[in-house]
């Protein structure tokens, strides 16, 4: 059994590395989980570096839109916060470095509660992210949950990506709907074997909200065009 006052310790000292984390851009931080990917095995690593490679083709570079009266949108994508990563016991080596790395290259800080099982392994994932040069508020280790159920009520959270069967993923959905606020976002692998969502393309777009910023230049042409009517009259 996990506390609610040891989740919101954990989540508040998570969210104060978010801002800084998420500023670096997709090509920063992707620069530096590239040394975090060369101290993993070949299959773990080549699920990072998917994640990764995504995240530069999908997201890095912000989308320009021409807007029907004349002005610039610019669209960008950003990390949504807070992200819980967890798996039961069925969850592989794979599939936790796979939800890791795409919440973390997509802009968010991550909890990691793994199951019992595979504490020794993620504990040993964090050092070695640290060690890479990414912050160690950014990703942290949340031990003491028997279920990833008890942790649907942890503040500030911005969705939780977990590794679980159908009937967990149902009742999670339940218990994050019946919060107050802002709806939470729930990334629910079931299939622990072949992980087709954690695999597909469309992956890190559960991570990110999209940002667009609008420049308006039309009103400056139209002003100039008066201003030059009126001096031909004069």
């Amino acid at each position: 059994m996990i506390k609610q006052t040891q989740l919101a310790q954990a989540a508040q000292s998570a969210l104060s590395a978010w801002e800084g984390w998420n500023g670096l851009g997709v090509a920063g931080r992707a620069q530096l989980l590239q040394h975090f990917i060369a101290q993993l095995d070949h299959e773990t690593a080549a699920m990072a570096q998917w994640q990764i490679s995504q995240a530069l083709q999908r997201l890095d570079a912000p989308l320009e839109m021409q807007g029907p009266t004349g002005e610039s949108n610019l669209l960008s994508t950003s990390g949504r916060g807070l992200f819980i990563i967890a798996g039961d016991q069925q969850a592989s080596k794979i599939a936790m470095v796979g939800q890791l790395v795409a919440a973390l290259i997509s802009g968010n800080v991550v909890l990691l509660a793994p199951h019992a099982s595979q504490t020794g392994f993620c504990r040993d994932l964090l050092r070695q992210l640290v060690a890479g040069s990414c912050p160690a508020a950014a990703a942290q280790l949340l031990e003491g949950a028997d279920s990833v159920l008890e942790l649907s009520q942890c503040p500030s959270l911005a969705g939780i990506a977990c590794v679980c069967d159908d009937v967990t993923a149902r009742e999670l959905n339940r218990q994050l709907c019946s919060r107050d606020g802002v709806l939470v976002q729930l990334i629910a692998e079931t299939d622990s074997h072949r992980l087709p969502l954690i695999g597909s393309e469309q992956y890190l777009y559960r991570f990110i909200t999209e940002q667009v910023c609008t420049t308006n230049t039309t009103a400056v042409g139209g002003n100039a065009t008066l201003l030059e009517l009126g001096g031909l009259n004069e």
